[in-house]
């Protein structure tokens, strides 16, 4: 029996999706699957899916983070594990191939302190367009956890927010079909973070209400909705991060990037990612407590802690050491 690789992992996703946390099945599985492997090996039959096919796959992927094609190590290995076991194949070609797990974590791309002030300013002249950007660079949450926030979540008098779920794509084509609801990473990452009065004063000025559908040429009145979520799309819905990375953030970080341009200022355009990575650290070069960061960040020790930011800024160093 000939099967491609897409139609027996068609299988294989039906009983593994049962298995796993809705959470780690599509942040873990679908998303490499629907973007990386379906695209390359989707119409290979299992059979033709060799040691140096795997091979060429992961050398021409070596952009991507080594978490990453660990993922897409996991899930290709469990694939063709499982053809073996049904005699689909006589060996599995990823038991031939293993990643070098031991190459360190990369060192993350930052924005400097200064870079981030100045980014955080033209936020706040722009705090509906920029509140996005903001809060990521503020509090450290990541994209995921910043289009999941709802209304209810957010309490202003004490200044915190409750980090209680993820915004996750799935197939669809549409972006209703595609952004679903899903737990937070870990339990960790179920956590409630604290706020500056600036960061509650830029809240406090979002709109709760829209207006969707209307049509002033053609006289059609639109409908007010009351938002759920606090960053929503023109229909006053969830987003999904792929929309929100392309329709808000990058031209939101285009246009911040022309704006200081014209002052002989030059900020780089990185990643959603690297916001969360900026405030980590900045707070961690600032001498606040590692035990405090990991608790906002949302990570169980200090071990992502010491691996990543472990780097700290020389001269800030010499500053609290009195060196």
């Amino acid at each position: 029996m000939n099967l491609n690789f897409k139609s027996y992992l068609a299988t294989v996703i039906e009983i593994k999706k049962n298995e796993i946390s809705v959470n780690a099945f599509f942040t873990g599985w679908i998303c490499p699957i629907n973007k990386y492997l379906n695209p390359h090996f989707g119409e290979m039959q299992l059979e033709n899916i060799s040691y140096t096919a795997i091979r060429k796959y992961f050398q021409s992927h070596s952009y991507l983070s080594h978490e990453t094609l660990k993922s897409h190590y996991q899930v290709l290995n469990t694939v063709l594990k499982w053809a073996q076991y049904d005699g689909l194949i006589d060996r599995n070609p990823c038991e031939l191939y293993k990643l070098n797990v031991g190459v360190p974590t990369k060192e993350r791309q930052c924005y400097t302190p200064e870079q981030a002030v100045l980014i955080l300013d033209y936020c706040r002249q722009r705090p509906v367009d920029g509140l996005g950007v903001y809060l990521m660079l503020k509090t450290g949450i990541c994209r995921a956890e910043l289009l999941g926030i709802k209304w209810k979540d957010i309490h202003l008098k004490t200044r915190t927010i409750e980090i209680r779920r993820n915004m996750i794509e799935q197939q669809g084509e549409y972006e209703g079909e595609r952004v679903v609801e899903a737990p937070t990473k870990n339990k960790y990452r179920d956590r409630v973070i604290a706020i500056d009065e600036d960061t509650a004063l830029m809240i406090a000025k979002q709109p709760r209400f829209l207006t969707v559908g209307e049509n002033k040429h053609k006289r059609i009145p639109g409908t007010v909705v009351h938002t759920e979520y606090l960053i929503v799309n023109k229909y006053g819905r969830c987003q999904s991060p792929s929309n929100w990375s392309k329709r808000r953030y990058r031209p939101f970080m285009q246009t911040m990037q022309d704006f200081y341009a014209e002052k002989g200022i030059d900020i780089p355009i990185l990643t959603p990612h690297c916001l969360r990575h900026t405030r980590a650290s900045i707070w961690l070069n600032e001498g606040r407590s590692p035990t405090a960061i990991a608790a906002q960040m949302g990570w169980s020790d200090l071990d992502m802690l010491s691996r990543v930011y472990g780097h700290r800024d020389i001269e800030q160093l010499r500053k609290q050491l009195g060196i």
